[in-house]
């Protein structure tokens, strides 16, 4: 067996990743059953010796045990410190992150209440104190559990950060903490603040982004532009941004003729810093795993395997971290990198046919060498598209229309962008003025060009796809069908296979895309806030919560709604600071309050206790003394009496029964009074 780091990885990857989402009482049946199987698999001799099924089925048990290991030894015992508060010894371990009111920084907890203890915390502090990185602090820390479930943390299980607290200072020892890692903050912190002070405000927030992964200084809008254009990984630090790095310095190297041991060493070196610098993000981590496997391999003359080489940097992530697999950028970058081995070869080899004479080309030959790498600019993204399209429609439920185009411009501007980032960086150092202002001006130029390309597809008409319940069917048939010529084994068979799935993700997204335009869909979120759209009419109402007011911007701007009524109920400042984020034609309260005109995108404000509109035909809104009703075809959705939909703070009451919502957001999408569906969803990070 040639790639039995390709088996592993793979397998404790998903092993782990389903394991996130099955409650701890069922893991112990799981791992037994795994195991059971595994024994079953040693027994067979015709299934030993294909090696594949018993190493992937110890592989899964493995992860199993590691999993429950680990939670059991680091997870459990930090989360039990939740609704405690303890006076606390700690260092900042990075350079911290301002919100609207207040700072948060990833510190380590070195003693509570005395004793001595270790592990990692997120705090927040006030927005006056400014922590310096890996110097000791006193503090009062009310701790609190980020989450229950780690697909729900948002990446910081990932990060080996469960729990979070909020801190009041109470004065610094002065110690300071030697770590290597704080020549690395420090160097973040300089090209931060070189970056900033010397370029302009977006081309600089956009520099920063690029080099160190740190978005907190980009413009909402422009952050809003990448998403929508599809786009958002050039600003995610990781192989694209490593392979721009060493490639550029292997280059340089190889220009000074020297050995390849020297050339090699000296580029392992500058990933582990790269690595370092962006904080070891799982994206950037993968990345400089199978960076370093590859430069191994041409130190001792071996020729490196990508896909072998992605279930090593795989293994190793799961081997370190069981909860990686709860980090999306991790996830998609492991799962782009596997279309362009996998999906890829299959196709560009049969895209045009090789030219006779390679050595004259004739004016045909050249033209389809051109068209072939346009095309083929193409297929990487929609290949990348095609193998993260279940991973967004799990876990956000739109996916970008034009990245597959915008990508052919994005990603090699992009990389321009990154090389003339890190000059301006480099050449700022030097104090020569006439060299630095001129750096300044060519990067700019092209950070500004990637701006506006990113704006001017993010503003096509239509750029989002929003993916439903029908979308799993979608991929599940197709999946199904590809499964089915790979079991059959033959190279026809295959090929017949992904041929006959793209006919029918054809086929069926136009049917989906067409049939159902008339449906109702509504989104319920956890505490109880709602947007309902019917024929391009959109309704939002009970955002009283922080947790409902980021969850309904977030499915506002990424599926492009402008809101026609936002109700507002108990609490007026999240609405307000919701219709500063996305459109708001009118807002709707039954008393007067001055906090909720702060956005000037709001085109007016309704005060009134009753309040009945017309917004379709079919469509019509009643409003009393903050409670909704909304009449749609021949049923009733309400927040306040009994209703064909009935929403209040903590259910769902339909035709079927009732529906907790602490478990997650809810999607339904609503035919008639008879005819619906509904499903679970995870909203996972940004």
């Amino acid at each position: 067996m040639k790639r039995v780091f390709t088996c592993v990885g793979f397998s404790m990857a998903v092993a782990l990743f389903v394991l996130c989402f099955i409650k701890p009482e069922y893991i112990l049946i799981l791992t037994v059953g795994l195991a059971v199987l595994f024994a079953v698999s040693l027994a067979l001799p015709k299934f030993r010796q294909a090696v594949v099924l018993p190493l992937s089925l110890a592989s899964a048990v493995t992860a199993c045990l590691l999993y429950v290991g680990f939670i059991t030894l680091y997870v459990q015992p930090v989360q039990a410190l939740d609704a405690t508060t303890a006076d606390c010894t700690f260092y900042a371990t990075d350079i911290g992150a301002v919100t609207s009111n207040s700072k948060g920084y990833c510190v380590k907890v070195t003693h509570i209440n005395g004793e001595k203890t270790n592990f990692k915390a997120y705090i927040y502090t006030d927005s006056r104190s400014n922590l310096r990185p890996y110097k000791e602090y006193n503090g009062m820390m009310r701790f609190f559990k980020i989450a229950d479930d780690p697909m729900l943390s948002y990446g910081k299980f990932a990060d080996k950060i469960y729990i979070a607290a909020y801190c009041k200072l109470t004065g610094e020892n002065g110690k300071i903490i030697n770590s290597p890692y704080r020549y690395i903050v420090d160097l973040r912190q300089s090209i931060r603040n070189k970056l900033l002070y010397i370029m302009s405000d977006d081309a600089g927030a956009l520099s920063v982004a690029l080099v160190t992964g740190d978005k907190s200084f980009l413009d909402k809008r422009i952050k809003r532009s990448f998403t929508y254009s599809g786009m958002s990984h050039i600003m995610a630090v990781s192989g694209l941004h490593l392979a721009v790095v060493v490639g550029s310095l292997l280059y340089a190297l190889k220009k000074l003729t020297l050995k390849p041991w020297i050339t090699n060493s000296v580029c392992i070196a500058a990933t582990l810093v790269y690595m370092a610098l962006a904080g070891f993000s799982g994206s950037v981590t993968r990345a400089g795993i199978m960076m370093i496997v590859m430069l191994l391999a041409g130190m001792f003359s071996m020729r490196g395997d990508t896909l072998n080489s992605l279930g090593i940097a795989v293994t190793a992530m799961c081997v370190s971290n069981p909860l990686c697999v709860t980090d999306i950028g991790t996830v998609l970058s492991v799962l782009a990198v596997l279309s362009l081995v996998t999906f890829y070869p299959h196709f560009s080899k049969r895209m045009f046919i090789k030219p006779d004479d390679p050595l004259s080309l004739k004016p045909k030959d050249k033209l389809y060498a051109c068209i072939k790498k346009l095309v083929g600019s193409v297929f990487v993204s929609v290949c990348v598209v095609v193998y993260t399209l279940p991973i967004m429609y799990l876990f956000f439920g739109y996916t970008s229309v034009v990245g597959p185009v915008a990508n052919i411009i994005a990603v090699p501007l992009g990389s321009i962008c990154v090389v003339a980032s890190l000059t301006v960086y480099l050449v700022s150092l030097l104090g020569i003025t006439p060299i630095t202002a001129v750096a300044v001006l060519v990067c700019e130029f092209f950070d500004t060009l990637l701006i506006k390309v990113c704006t001017f597809f993010a503003q096509a008409g239509n750029v989002v796809l929003g993916l439903d319940y029908r979308f799993g069917v979608l991929i599940a048939v197709a999946l199904l069908v590809i499964a089915v010529g790979f079991a059959v084994g033959k190279n026809k068979s295959v090929r017949l296979a992904l041929a006959s799935a793209g006919i029918v993700c054809a086929v069926c997204f136009s049917v989906l895309l067409f049939n159902g335009r008339s449906d109702v869909v509504m989104r319920v979120f956890p505490d109880g806030a709602i947007v309902c759209t019917y024929d391009s009419k959109t309704v939002v109402c009970g955002v009283n919560t922080k947790g409902d007011y980021y969850k309904v911007k977030s499915y506002l701007q990424s599926n492009m709604l402008y809101v026609d009524f936002l109700v507002v109920d108990n609490s007026s400042s999240y609405c307000a600071m919701l219709s500063n984020d996305v459109a708001v034609n009118t807002l709707l309260c039954d008393e007067f309050d001055d906090t909720i005109l702060s956005s000037a995108d709001c085109q007016r404000l309704e005060v009134k206790s009753v309040y009945n509109v017309l917004l379709d035909d079919d469509y019509n809104l009643c409003y009393n003394q903050g409670g909704v009703t909304l009449y749609i075809k021949d049923f009733s959705i309400s927040t306040y009496q009994n209703a064909d939909f009935t929403v209040n703070s903590k259910s769902i009451t339909d035709g079927t029964g009732c529906i907790k919502l602490k478990n997650g957001t809810v999607d339904y999408r609503i035919s008639s009074r008879d005819s619906y569906k509904a499903r679970r969803l995870n909203q996972w990070q940004k």
